[in-house]
């Protein structure tokens, strides 16, 4: 019978179904790396801009209270060209340009533009379209001299469109997609290689599959040209044989026994290559099969076979640390699903697993018993649980305190002056916590998915320290600490982000202090050797248990110390650190000792400033 177009070979139909789920899988990608370099370009353009938006409002700043008004046109004209804005102007608090990088809107009113809006801070930004279409971010920065606010930044920032995301993608593509092509097509070749043998075995398999039931099987030796035809000829021999001892009756008896056989080991070897622990028990209890992961789950590493006939409850009492959780399984009957969940302890390590048990069958023919290893959705619940605690208590302390002033503001009418400014200042410092509990909680979020970017400047190191100093000292002066700080006289100059180094270098100072008693000591030494600058943070307070020292750097971790419990924290500040001291390229490191002190030290290698 002629194949119609469809019955291809099967070497065609096995490089066929590849080269087909290879173009599906390489279009896909193509489409994926379009999509992802739009996300890339879309939140780099953003993080950029809200970067320069900082320094910009504190140029403006400066600028109007040096000049006035009339030098600011120029200056606008400075930060468009640096930040590719599409416009800049400075809006008074009227509402009216007082400056703008379009001179002829001078004095005109601002309009304010409608559609989605996003906030960071102080920062506003309304995405909308123009008339021509084109999509736009406008961004407004509040203006403050001393006390008084003179009005806003305004700044518009075209959005990337489709043929900035081309244009990258295209550049990316070479490697994202040809280089996957390339070794489809080697891959299509040696599959092909590979099918070739198995082509005529399949041919004469297709032929017998095709003829009657009662038709004679009819099988011819191949060239051996591969192990595969010399396994197939060593088939055949067996056939002819067997044709001539027993006859056709006993060839397809021994085919079906051979075939129950290969499928009784396919399925053994699928059950003992589980994670999961299994295993049947007969009605009494006794075991009939248990797989190797049952051992390996409660720390034993047998051989097969040695737990058959044993009675698992029995075997499992003998080898858990809460054999009494064991009992559910004896009430109740013997007729429901049931499970609890068991600990066991190796060395210093205790593991939680869960164990089940469903009856087999009708009637009290058995148990299938599964064992489960748990312990990383346990500290997962255990963190989850921890973080829920942290986040409740540092929103509701700032929350009560506000809602408290503010009512009080609100309902009394003798309030002098001084307490109104007294109560003002409360509800700001508390909403300057929670500003900086949800900052600490975005920065998490931005290294858990690899987005928390660094933009490194050049530094001077001598007067870096000098303002990380001033930051801190009156927190230090508030507790009576003594503060000693070392620098070298010959520190120069530094390529590094310097907002996010000096919000590292503020917490570790902060959490000296914090943890460190009235009266005590902490230590600030930093050094320049061979290119390596060493920053030192030393203090004389509570400490960590040698335990606990592992955990300091995981997210939402506190110690257990209730001397550390009675300071408010959320356990996000140390990761943070870290993670912002590895984008530097650098290493922190720790030392404590319980009621002694600790000391964590930065070691990171300088960078010349970048040429662009």
């Amino acid at each position: 019978m002629p194949r119609s177009r469809f019955q291809l070979g099967f070497p065609r139909q096995v490089v066929s179904c590849y080269l087909l789920f290879s173009v599906i899988a390489v279009t896909w990608l193509s489409i994926g790396v379009v999509f992802t370099v739009h996300a890339i370009l879309a939140t780099r353009t953003e993080s950029e801009c809200l970067s320069q938006l900082g320094r910009a409002a504190a140029a403006v700043e400066i600028e109007h209270l040096r000049h006035g008004d009339e030098a600011l046109g120029r200056l606008l004209d400075r930060i468009r060209g640096d930040g590719r804005f599409s416009c800049c102007a400075v809006i008074d608090s009227s509402g009216k340009f007082i400056a703008h990088t379009d001179r002829r809107q001078m004095g005109k009113k601002a309009v304010a533009n409608s559609g989605p809006q996003k906030r960071w801070g102080n920062v506003e930004a309304t995405e909308y379209e123009d008339p021509n279409g084109q999509k736009l971010v406008e961004f407004r920065v509040p203006l403050i001299v001393g006390e008084e606010s003179i009005g806003q930044l305004w700044v518009v920032l075209p959005s990337p469109d489709f043929w900035t995301t081309a244009k990258a993608a295209a550049e990316t593509a070479p490697i994202a997609i040809l280089t996957p092509l390339l070794l489809i097509g080697a891959g299509a070749l040696s599959l092909r290689r590979l099918t070739l043998p198995i082509a005529s075995v399949h041919d004469q398999l297709s032929k017998i599959g095709r003829a009657a039931a009662s038709a004679p099987i009819e099988t011819r030796k191949l060239a051996s040209r591969s192990d595969i035809h010399t396994g197939w000829n060593r088939i055949v021999d067996q056939i002819a044989r067997a044709k001539q001892e027993g006859g056709q009756q006993d060839i397809s008896q021994r085919v079906a026994k051979a075939i129950r056989r290969h499928q009784h080991d396919t399925s053994k070897q699928v059950l003992e290559s589980l994670a999961d622990g299994l295993a049947v028990t007969d009605a009494e209890g006794k075991i009939t099969f248990a797989n190797r992961a049952i051992t390996a789950l409660l720390g034993e590493f047998q051989e097969e076979g040695p737990l058959n006939g044993c009675s698992l409850s029995e075997y499992l009492s003998n080898r858990i640390d809460n054999p009494d959780a064991l009992d559910v399984f004896m009430e109740g009957g013997t007729e429901k699903p049931t499970s609890t969940e068991i600990n066991r302890t190796s060395g210093e390590r205790m593991r939680s697993l869960r164990i089940a048990r469903r009856p087999l069958g009708k009637g009290n023919a058995g148990h299938v018993w599964s064992l489960r290893d748990v312990t990383q959705q346990k500290l997962a619940e255990t963190t989850r649980n921890q973080f829920i605690d942290a986040a409740t208590h540092e929103l509701r302390t700032p929350l009560a305190n506000i809602k408290a002033y503010a009512e009080t503001l609100a309902i009394m009418d003798d309030v002098d002056v001084e307490q109104q400014k007294e109560f003002c200042n409360t509800i700001n410092q508390e909403a300057t916590r929670l500003a900086r509990f949800v900052d600490d909680l975005l920065s998490v979020s931005s290294m858990e998915i690899g987005s928390l970017a660094i933009h490194r400047q050049s530094v001077d190191l001598q007067r870096f320290f000098g303002e990380v100093v001033e930051k801190v000292q009156p927190l230090l002066r508030k507790k009576s600490q003594k503060f000693d700080v070392h620098l070298s006289e010959k520190l120069g100059k530094a390529y590094l982000d310097k907002d996010k180094f000096s919000a590292m270098l503020v917490n570790l100072l902060g959490n000296a202090s914090k943890y460190t008693p009235e009266k005590g000591t902490v230590k600030l030494q930093a050094k320049l050797t061979a290119g390596v600058l060493s920053a030192v943070v030393e203090d004389t307070g509570v400490g960590i248990s040698e335990e606990e020292l592992p955990k300091v750097f995981e997210k939402f971790f506190r110690s257990s110390d209730p001397r550390v419990q009675a300071e408010p924290g959320t356990g996000l500040g140390l990761a943070l650190a870290r993670e912002i001291v590895r984008l530097h390229g650098g290493e922190l490191s720790l030392t404590s000792q319980l009621d002694e002190g600790t000391q964590f030290t930065v070691t990171l290698p300088l960078q010349q400033e970048a040429r662009l």
